[in-house]
């Protein structure tokens, strides 16, 4: 072989060399391109999925809100309706407590006057007995006398 024949081999190689490397960076490049397309068309599915979760989380946490808005609205009203009760249980407490202070009273005279009944009973019943004494020593006195 001549040296003709080695650089016409070498020129043939080098462009052939030159022919894969672009065909390789080219391929290369559209697989990049293919690649950045799929994961960008990838990342934008997900994003979709991902605001369709948030969106419906987003509203069922609005449907919480409301019944719990609904729930503290009941207990709102019970608690209303038990305030109510109480005050009226306060002004019958209140009733309650002024008759037992005028029945405390009624009972504390009537203590009084039971006290003051037994004391004069008590004391017409010695009046009596000195009475019924001294009327027994009268007689014992008188038949001597006679």
């Amino acid at each position: 072989m001549t040296p003709e024949d080695l650089e016409q081999i070498n020129a043939i190689v080098t462009a052939a060399e030159q022919r894969t490397a672009s065909a390789i960076a080219a391929a290369i490049v559209a697989s990049e391109q293919r690649t950045a397309s799929a994961i960008g068309a990838a990342i934008v599915a997900s994003e979709q999925r991902l605001i369709g979760r948030q969106e419906r989380g987003i509203e069922a946490i609005a449907a919480e809100f409301s019944e719990m808005t609904r729930r503290f609205d009941l207990v709102d009203k019970r608690f209303d309706s038990v305030d109510r009760r109480l005050e009226r249980v306060e002004n019958q407490m209140h009733y309650l407590t002024l008759q037992n202070a005028g029945m405390s009273k009624s009972l504390t005279d009537a203590e009084r006057l039971d006290t003051a009944t037994a004391a004069t009973l008590s004391a017409q019943q010695k009046a009596i007995d000195d009475l019924y004494h001294q009327i027994a020593e009268l007689k014992r006195q008188r038949p001597q006398q006679q």
